[in-house]
This record gives structure tokens, C-alpha cells and sequence, in this order.
């Protein structure tokens, strides 16, 4: 699937989160906790640690990248354990954004 790693991550008042002083984008998020050490997993394989690396390397990128289902869903597990709500609930929003440029989802 597509994924746009140069999608900024917003504050609840729609403006830019700040990474230092630059814009959180997901790929910055997704390579923070790609590249993270987690104390749960003190044993991961170093096939599991080379395979993050690369997912970050992609990501690190920016722009639109085809990545797998599966590491996709690698991504959001590993956002969802580096961060806050905010910014795991944003990372999933642009994670999970209808396909179709133009579509954005069913009529309220």
C-alpha cells in the first residue's frame, strides 16, 4: 500500500507538531520508532533489527512509498508503542487515509 511519509503530524489546533525545529512528519515519526529500542523486546533477532532498519530507510525518504501490509502494520505497532495518543492517532490517520486522491470517505 501507499504511504505518504512526508504527511506532517497536527496538533489538535491543525498546526505543525515540532520535532526540534522541524515539522513532525511521519516519516520522522516512523523512523523514531523504527530505529527505537524497546525494553519488551531485549532479545529481537538481528533479522527483525536489519528488517526495521530498512523500513526506515524507506520511510526516511518521505514522500509516497509502496511498503507491505505487513510492514505497514509493523510501522503502526511500533508508532503505537514510541508515542502519545496524539501522535500515534495522527500516524494512523495518514496511515490509513482512503486510497483515492479526492475521496474522503463516506458522506456524513
Amino acid at each position: 500500500m501507499k504511504i505518504d511519509f512526508s504527511a506532517v503530524i497536527k496538533d489538535l489546533d491543525g498546526d505543525p507538531v515540532k520535532d526540534g525545529e522541524k515539522d513532525a512528519t511521519l516519516g520522522r515519526v516512523a523512523c523514531t520508532a523504527l530505529l527505537a529500542s524497546y525494553a519488551d523486546e531485549q532479545n529481537l533477532a538481528a533479522e527483525d533489527k536489519v528488517r526495521r532498519f530498512r523500513l526506515a530507510e524507506i520511510a526516511a525518504k518521505g514522500g509516497e512509498q509502496e511498503v507491505k501490509v505487513e510492514d505497514v502494520a509493523l510501522i503502526k505497532t511500533l508508532i503505537g508503542k514510541a508515542f502519545a495518543p496524539l501522535v500515534v492517532a495522527r500516524a494512523y490517520d495518514i496511515i490509513e487515509a482512503p486510497a483515492m486522491p479526492g475521496h474522503d470517505g463516506p458522506s456524513a
